[in-house]
Protein backbone atom coordinates (compact mmCIF):
# COMPACT_ATOMS: atom_id res chain seq x y z
CA UNK A 1 0.00 0.00 0.00
CA UNK A 2 3.02 2.15 0.97
CA UNK A 3 4.72 1.97 -2.82
CA UNK A 4 1.23 2.50 -4.27
CA UNK A 5 0.45 5.94 -2.42
CA UNK A 6 4.26 6.56 -2.99
CA UNK A 7 3.94 5.95 -6.79
CA UNK A 8 0.70 7.53 -7.16
CA UNK A 9 2.19 10.87 -5.36
CA UNK A 10 5.36 11.06 -7.68
CA UNK A 11 3.16 11.22 -11.02
CA UNK A 12 1.32 14.11 -9.27
CA UNK A 13 4.26 16.05 -8.98
CA UNK A 14 5.01 19.03 -10.60
CA UNK A 15 6.90 18.89 -13.73
CA UNK A 16 6.77 14.76 -13.53
CA UNK A 17 8.55 13.08 -16.62
CA UNK A 18 8.64 9.25 -17.39
CA UNK A 19 12.19 9.98 -18.42
CA UNK A 20 12.61 10.41 -14.90
CA UNK A 21 12.35 6.51 -14.17
CA UNK A 22 13.66 5.92 -17.61
CA UNK A 23 13.68 1.77 -18.29
CA UNK A 24 17.36 0.47 -18.71
CA UNK A 25 18.54 -0.50 -21.63
CA UNK A 26 18.26 -4.24 -20.29
CA UNK A 27 14.95 -3.82 -19.36
CA UNK A 28 14.14 -2.89 -22.87
CA UNK A 29 15.66 -6.41 -24.35
CA UNK A 30 13.75 -8.09 -21.57
CA UNK A 31 10.67 -6.56 -23.18
CA UNK A 32 11.29 -6.97 -26.91
CA UNK A 33 12.26 -10.89 -25.61
CA UNK A 34 9.14 -11.16 -24.26
CA UNK A 35 7.52 -9.75 -27.04
CA UNK A 36 9.38 -12.06 -29.21
CA UNK A 37 8.45 -14.66 -26.77
CA UNK A 38 4.85 -14.03 -26.98
CA UNK A 39 4.64 -13.36 -30.70
CA UNK A 40 5.96 -17.22 -31.17
CA UNK A 41 3.92 -18.81 -28.45
CA UNK A 42 0.32 -17.06 -29.69
CA UNK A 43 1.01 -17.76 -33.67
CA UNK A 44 1.80 -21.27 -32.66
CA UNK A 45 -1.61 -21.20 -30.37
CA UNK A 46 -3.74 -19.60 -33.31
CA UNK A 47 -2.58 -22.57 -35.55
CA UNK A 48 -3.13 -25.45 -33.20
CA UNK A 49 -6.67 -23.45 -32.75
CA UNK A 50 -7.58 -24.12 -36.61
CA UNK A 51 -7.27 -27.89 -35.83
CA UNK A 52 -9.20 -28.02 -33.71
CA UNK A 53 -12.78 -28.21 -35.47
CA UNK A 54 -12.22 -31.10 -37.80
CA UNK A 55 -11.22 -29.86 -41.48
CA UNK A 56 -13.03 -30.98 -44.47
CA UNK A 57 -11.40 -34.49 -45.78
CA UNK A 58 -8.25 -33.44 -48.04
CA UNK A 59 -8.86 -33.99 -51.83
CA UNK A 60 -7.11 -36.74 -53.56
CA UNK A 61 -4.05 -35.87 -55.83
CA UNK A 62 -6.34 -37.32 -58.93
CA UNK A 63 -8.03 -33.66 -57.94
CA UNK A 64 -5.02 -32.13 -59.71
CA UNK A 65 -6.37 -30.72 -62.85
CA UNK A 66 -10.07 -30.34 -62.04
CA UNK A 67 -9.83 -28.27 -58.74
CA UNK A 68 -8.99 -24.52 -59.05
CA UNK A 69 -8.22 -22.66 -56.06
CA UNK A 70 -8.18 -18.91 -55.68
CA UNK A 71 -6.98 -15.97 -53.44
CA UNK A 72 -9.58 -17.01 -50.58
CA UNK A 73 -7.85 -20.26 -50.30
CA UNK A 74 -4.55 -18.83 -49.42
CA UNK A 75 -4.21 -20.02 -45.77
CA UNK A 76 -6.20 -23.21 -46.38
CA UNK A 77 -4.07 -26.14 -45.54
CA UNK A 78 -5.45 -27.59 -49.12
CA UNK A 79 -3.87 -29.62 -52.34
CA UNK A 80 -2.17 -27.15 -54.62
CA UNK A 81 -3.62 -26.33 -57.75
CA UNK A 82 -1.89 -28.95 -60.37
CA UNK A 83 -2.60 -29.65 -64.10
CA UNK A 84 -1.22 -33.32 -64.64
CA UNK A 85 -2.13 -32.71 -68.44
CA UNK A 86 1.14 -30.16 -68.51
CA UNK A 87 3.22 -31.70 -66.39
CA UNK A 88 6.21 -34.34 -67.01
CA UNK A 89 5.64 -37.31 -64.70
CA UNK A 90 4.49 -40.69 -64.92
CA UNK A 91 0.51 -40.56 -64.60
CA UNK A 92 0.39 -44.85 -63.20
CA UNK A 93 -1.06 -43.54 -60.29
CA UNK A 94 -3.88 -41.17 -61.89
CA UNK A 95 -7.09 -42.93 -61.29
CA UNK A 96 -5.34 -45.63 -60.25
CA UNK A 97 -3.58 -45.42 -56.87
CA UNK A 98 -5.29 -41.97 -55.57
CA UNK A 99 -7.27 -42.51 -52.37
CA UNK A 100 -10.21 -40.83 -52.85
CA UNK A 101 -12.25 -38.68 -50.51
CA UNK A 102 -15.37 -39.30 -49.08
CA UNK A 103 -16.86 -36.35 -51.19
CA UNK A 104 -15.12 -37.56 -54.15
CA UNK A 105 -16.78 -40.76 -53.70
CA UNK A 106 -19.99 -38.80 -52.95
CA UNK A 107 -20.32 -37.23 -56.63
CA UNK A 108 -19.29 -41.39 -58.11
CA UNK A 109 -15.29 -39.38 -59.01
CA UNK A 110 -13.90 -42.97 -58.37
CA UNK A 111 -15.74 -44.93 -60.28
CA UNK A 112 -15.41 -42.37 -63.40
CA UNK A 113 -11.17 -42.72 -62.75
CA UNK A 114 -11.79 -46.20 -62.01
CA UNK A 115 -13.60 -46.88 -65.58
CA UNK A 116 -10.10 -45.18 -67.33
CA UNK A 117 -7.78 -46.36 -65.65
CA UNK A 118 -6.22 -48.47 -68.44
CA UNK A 119 -6.39 -45.91 -70.54
CA UNK A 120 -4.79 -43.47 -68.57
CA UNK A 121 -2.28 -45.81 -67.54
CA UNK A 122 -1.25 -45.95 -71.32
CA UNK A 123 -1.82 -42.42 -71.49
CA UNK A 124 1.08 -42.19 -68.85
CA UNK A 125 3.39 -44.64 -70.34
CA UNK A 126 3.09 -43.14 -74.06
CA UNK A 127 4.53 -40.01 -72.63
CA UNK A 128 7.12 -41.15 -70.52
CA UNK A 129 8.04 -43.19 -73.84
CA UNK A 130 7.98 -39.92 -76.31
CA UNK A 131 10.01 -38.06 -73.55
CA UNK A 132 12.54 -41.06 -73.69
CA UNK A 133 12.91 -40.50 -77.90
CA UNK A 134 12.38 -37.59 -77.84
CA UNK A 135 15.53 -36.90 -75.28
CA UNK A 136 17.41 -39.35 -77.70
CA UNK A 137 16.69 -37.86 -80.98
CA UNK A 138 18.07 -34.35 -79.62
CA UNK A 139 21.23 -36.47 -78.45
CA UNK A 140 21.69 -38.12 -81.92
CA UNK A 141 20.86 -34.78 -84.19
CA UNK A 142 23.47 -32.95 -82.45
CA UNK A 143 26.67 -36.10 -82.87
CA UNK A 144 24.87 -35.45 -86.40
CA UNK A 145 25.77 -31.72 -86.88
CA UNK A 146 28.90 -32.51 -85.10
CA UNK A 147 29.84 -35.37 -87.48
CA UNK A 148 29.11 -33.07 -90.36
CA UNK A 149 31.33 -30.40 -88.90
CA UNK A 150 33.87 -33.06 -88.66
CA UNK A 151 33.82 -34.38 -92.31
CA UNK A 152 34.04 -30.09 -93.41
CA UNK A 153 37.11 -30.18 -91.06
CA UNK A 154 38.64 -33.31 -92.75
CA UNK A 155 39.01 -34.85 -89.56
CA UNK A 156 39.79 -39.19 -89.81
CA UNK A 157 37.67 -40.59 -87.53
CA UNK A 158 34.69 -38.35 -86.70
CA UNK A 159 31.26 -39.46 -86.23
CA UNK A 160 29.33 -41.44 -89.01
CA UNK A 161 26.82 -38.75 -90.11
CA UNK A 162 25.22 -41.84 -92.77
CA UNK A 163 24.52 -43.68 -90.04
CA UNK A 164 23.43 -40.84 -87.53
CA UNK A 165 20.75 -39.90 -90.10
CA UNK A 166 19.28 -43.09 -90.91
CA UNK A 167 18.37 -43.35 -86.74
CA UNK A 168 17.23 -39.91 -86.80
CA UNK A 169 14.72 -40.55 -89.71
CA UNK A 170 13.74 -44.19 -88.25
CA UNK A 171 13.08 -41.92 -84.42
CA UNK A 172 11.56 -39.37 -85.67
CA UNK A 173 8.84 -41.91 -87.50
CA UNK A 174 8.80 -43.88 -84.27
CA UNK A 175 7.68 -40.52 -82.62
CA UNK A 176 5.23 -39.30 -84.62
CA UNK A 177 3.50 -42.64 -84.32
CA UNK A 178 3.82 -42.72 -80.69
CA UNK A 179 2.22 -38.95 -80.91
CA UNK A 180 -0.60 -40.22 -82.94
CA UNK A 181 -1.47 -43.25 -80.50
CA UNK A 182 -1.05 -40.53 -77.85
CA UNK A 183 -3.74 -38.20 -79.61
CA UNK A 184 -6.26 -41.07 -79.78
CA UNK A 185 -6.07 -42.46 -76.62
CA UNK A 186 -6.84 -39.04 -74.83
CA UNK A 187 -9.58 -38.32 -77.34
CA UNK A 188 -11.01 -41.86 -76.26
CA UNK A 189 -10.87 -39.90 -72.58
CA UNK A 190 -12.29 -36.46 -73.76
CA UNK A 191 -15.65 -37.65 -72.22
CA UNK A 192 -14.70 -38.88 -69.33
CA UNK A 193 -12.62 -35.67 -68.78
CA UNK A 194 -15.70 -33.73 -69.75
CA UNK A 195 -17.53 -35.30 -66.99
CA UNK A 196 -14.64 -34.97 -64.47
CA UNK A 197 -14.87 -31.24 -65.03
CA UNK A 198 -18.58 -31.14 -63.96
CA UNK A 199 -18.36 -33.37 -61.31
CA UNK A 200 -15.97 -31.60 -59.62
CA UNK A 201 -17.22 -28.23 -60.15
CA UNK A 202 -20.16 -29.36 -57.92
CA UNK A 203 -17.99 -30.82 -55.94
CA UNK A 204 -15.93 -27.56 -55.63
CA UNK A 205 -19.02 -25.69 -54.19
CA UNK A 206 -19.94 -27.99 -51.25
CA UNK A 207 -15.81 -28.32 -50.40
CA UNK A 208 -16.07 -24.12 -50.32
CA UNK A 209 -18.69 -24.43 -48.05
CA UNK A 210 -17.30 -26.47 -45.74
CA UNK A 211 -14.41 -24.91 -45.45
CA UNK A 212 -16.33 -21.99 -44.85
CA UNK A 213 -18.11 -23.28 -41.94
CA UNK A 214 -14.71 -24.48 -40.39
CA UNK A 215 -13.24 -21.55 -40.77
CA UNK A 216 -16.13 -19.86 -38.83
CA UNK A 217 -15.64 -21.79 -35.68
CA UNK A 218 -11.59 -21.25 -35.46
CA UNK A 219 -12.73 -17.57 -35.82
CA UNK A 220 -15.02 -18.12 -32.69
CA UNK A 221 -12.56 -19.74 -30.48
CA UNK A 222 -10.26 -17.41 -31.19
CA UNK A 223 -11.80 -14.48 -31.03
CA UNK A 224 -12.85 -16.00 -27.70
CA UNK A 225 -9.32 -16.71 -26.67
CA UNK A 226 -7.72 -13.45 -27.68
CA UNK A 227 -10.35 -10.69 -27.43
CA UNK A 228 -10.82 -10.77 -23.64
CA UNK A 229 -7.03 -10.42 -23.46
CA UNK A 230 -7.24 -7.56 -25.86
CA UNK A 231 -9.67 -5.58 -24.51
CA UNK A 232 -8.03 -5.94 -20.80
CA UNK A 233 -4.48 -4.92 -22.34
CA UNK A 234 -6.19 -1.91 -24.28
CA UNK A 235 -7.79 -0.98 -20.55
CA UNK A 236 -4.52 -1.32 -18.67
CA UNK A 237 -2.71 1.02 -21.34
CA UNK A 238 -5.34 3.84 -21.55
CA UNK A 239 -5.81 3.29 -16.82
CA UNK A 240 -1.65 3.70 -16.76
CA UNK A 241 -1.01 6.28 -19.51
CA UNK A 242 -3.45 8.53 -17.40
CA UNK A 243 -1.13 7.96 -14.40
CA UNK A 244 1.74 8.56 -16.65
CA UNK A 245 2.75 4.97 -14.80
CA UNK A 246 7.04 3.54 -15.52
CA UNK A 247 4.65 0.31 -15.68
CA UNK A 248 3.04 1.25 -18.75
CA UNK A 249 5.86 0.05 -20.91
CA UNK A 250 5.35 -3.23 -20.20
CA UNK A 251 1.84 -3.11 -21.05
CA UNK A 252 2.72 -1.45 -24.21
CA UNK A 253 4.88 -4.32 -25.42
CA UNK A 254 2.15 -7.18 -24.46
CA UNK A 255 -0.38 -5.18 -26.04
CA UNK A 256 1.62 -4.94 -29.32
CA UNK A 257 1.80 -8.70 -30.42
CA UNK A 258 -2.13 -9.13 -28.68
CA UNK A 259 -2.94 -6.53 -31.34
CA UNK A 260 -0.97 -8.01 -34.20
CA UNK A 261 -2.82 -11.32 -33.36
CA UNK A 262 -6.73 -9.29 -33.27
CA UNK A 263 -5.47 -8.31 -36.76
CA UNK A 264 -4.57 -11.22 -38.31
CA UNK A 265 -7.48 -13.41 -36.44
CA UNK A 266 -9.97 -10.92 -37.97
CA UNK A 267 -7.70 -10.13 -41.45
CA UNK A 268 -7.70 -14.18 -42.18
CA UNK A 269 -11.41 -14.59 -41.35
CA UNK A 270 -12.15 -11.87 -43.67
CA UNK A 271 -10.15 -12.55 -46.53
CA UNK A 272 -11.64 -16.33 -46.97
CA UNK A 273 -15.23 -14.91 -46.16
CA UNK A 274 -15.07 -11.93 -48.94
CA UNK A 275 -11.79 -10.03 -49.58
CA UNK A 276 -10.04 -12.11 -51.75
CA UNK A 277 -13.01 -12.39 -53.85
CA UNK A 278 -12.65 -8.46 -54.43
CA UNK A 279 -9.49 -8.29 -54.69
CA UNK A 280 -8.91 -10.99 -57.36
CA UNK A 281 -11.35 -9.71 -59.24
CA UNK A 282 -10.05 -6.13 -58.65
CA UNK A 283 -6.50 -6.99 -59.97
CA UNK A 284 -8.05 -9.11 -63.07
CA UNK A 285 -9.34 -6.21 -64.03
CA UNK A 286 -6.50 -4.12 -63.27
CA UNK A 287 -4.39 -6.58 -65.50
CA UNK A 288 -6.01 -6.22 -68.53
CA UNK A 289 -5.25 -2.52 -68.58
CA UNK A 290 -1.43 -1.71 -68.28
CA UNK A 291 -2.28 2.32 -67.38
CA UNK A 292 -4.12 1.02 -64.82
CA UNK A 293 -1.28 -1.30 -63.34
CA UNK A 294 1.15 1.50 -63.11
CA UNK A 295 -1.48 3.94 -61.55
CA UNK A 296 -1.81 0.97 -59.02
CA UNK A 297 2.15 0.42 -58.37
CA UNK A 298 2.27 4.13 -58.02
CA UNK A 299 -0.12 4.39 -56.23
CA UNK A 300 1.12 1.95 -53.48
CA UNK A 301 4.82 3.87 -53.55
CA UNK A 302 2.84 6.75 -52.31
CA UNK A 303 0.51 5.40 -49.61
CA UNK A 304 3.85 3.74 -48.58
CA UNK A 305 5.56 7.28 -48.48
CA UNK A 306 2.30 8.74 -46.42
CA UNK A 307 2.43 5.45 -44.22
CA UNK A 308 6.09 5.15 -42.82
CA UNK A 309 6.10 9.49 -42.80
CA UNK A 310 2.56 9.76 -40.85
CA UNK A 311 4.12 7.18 -38.23
CA UNK A 312 6.82 9.02 -38.00
CA UNK A 313 5.41 12.24 -37.78
CA UNK A 314 2.76 11.05 -35.33
CA UNK A 315 5.61 10.02 -33.50
CA UNK A 316 7.68 13.19 -33.36
CA UNK A 317 4.58 15.25 -32.62
CA UNK A 318 3.86 13.40 -29.60
CA UNK A 319 7.17 13.52 -27.95
CA UNK A 320 7.28 17.33 -29.36
CA UNK A 321 3.98 18.44 -27.96
CA UNK A 322 4.14 22.13 -26.33
CA UNK A 323 3.01 21.08 -22.83
CA UNK A 324 6.23 18.11 -22.77
CA UNK A 325 8.36 20.45 -24.09
CA UNK A 326 7.34 23.14 -21.52
CA UNK A 327 7.39 20.58 -18.62
CA UNK A 328 11.11 19.50 -19.82
CA UNK A 329 12.02 23.27 -20.61
CA UNK A 330 10.71 24.15 -16.97
CA UNK A 331 12.45 21.19 -15.32
CA UNK A 332 15.91 22.59 -16.73
CA UNK A 333 15.06 26.05 -15.68
CA UNK A 334 14.60 27.04 -19.14
CA UNK A 335 12.19 29.28 -21.08
CA UNK A 336 9.73 27.22 -22.25
CA UNK A 337 9.70 29.01 -25.73
CA UNK A 338 13.21 29.92 -26.25
CA UNK A 339 15.41 27.67 -23.70
CA UNK A 340 17.05 30.70 -22.08
CA UNK A 341 18.22 30.30 -18.90
CA UNK A 342 15.05 31.76 -15.88
CA UNK A 343 18.11 32.56 -13.77
CA UNK A 344 17.90 36.14 -15.76
CA UNK A 345 14.45 35.94 -15.88
CA UNK A 346 11.38 36.72 -13.58
CA UNK A 347 8.08 37.45 -14.91
CA UNK A 348 8.32 37.08 -18.27
CA UNK A 349 11.44 35.63 -20.26
CA UNK A 350 14.79 37.81 -20.96
CA UNK A 351 15.22 36.45 -24.27
CA UNK A 352 12.08 36.66 -26.52
CA UNK A 353 9.51 37.98 -23.75
CA UNK A 354 7.13 35.18 -23.33
CA UNK A 355 5.25 35.26 -20.00
CA UNK A 356 6.65 32.99 -17.31
CA UNK A 357 4.74 34.26 -14.45
CA UNK A 358 1.27 34.83 -13.39
CA UNK A 359 -0.60 35.57 -10.63
CA UNK A 360 -3.32 32.86 -9.20
CA UNK A 361 -6.60 33.27 -9.00
CA UNK A 362 -7.22 31.94 -5.78
CA UNK A 363 -4.26 32.64 -3.67
CA UNK A 364 -3.30 35.76 -5.44
CA UNK A 365 0.94 33.94 -5.82
CA UNK A 366 3.33 33.87 -8.77
CA UNK A 367 2.35 30.45 -10.24
CA UNK A 368 4.00 29.39 -13.70
CA UNK A 369 1.79 29.91 -16.61
CA UNK A 370 2.72 26.75 -18.55
CA UNK A 371 2.06 24.48 -15.43
CA UNK A 372 -1.79 23.35 -15.14
CA UNK A 373 -0.63 23.37 -11.00
CA UNK A 374 -0.51 26.39 -8.88
CA UNK A 375 2.77 25.23 -6.32
CA UNK A 376 0.93 27.21 -3.42
CA UNK A 377 -2.63 26.24 -3.82
CA UNK A 378 -2.50 23.19 -6.10
CA UNK A 379 -5.58 25.70 -7.49
CA UNK A 380 -6.21 24.07 -11.65
CA UNK A 381 -6.82 25.87 -14.40
CA UNK A 382 -8.43 24.36 -17.40
CA UNK A 383 -6.66 25.85 -21.06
Amino acid sequence: MFKKNKEQKNTNEIGFEERERKTPFLGYLLLVAMAIVVLLFGFAVLDDLGNVPQKPEKLSSCSFGYITYGWGDSFRDIAPNRNYYKRDFSLTQIGGDCVFSNIEKKYGIDKIFLEGKLDRKEIADLRNNISEKEFELQRLKQNYQLGLLEKIADVPKGYETENRSAQIQKLENELASLRASLAQKEKKLEPQEKQLQEKYGLLQKEYRSLWRIHDFYVFLLQIILIFPLFFILLKAYFKLSAKNSPYLIIVTFLFVPISIFVVQIVFVYFWGLFLAVILEVIWNFIKEIQILKSLLLYLGMILSALLFGGAVYFLQKKIFNPKRVALRQLRDKKCPNCSFSLRLSKNFCSQCGIKILEKCQKCGQDRYVDLPFCQYCKDKIER
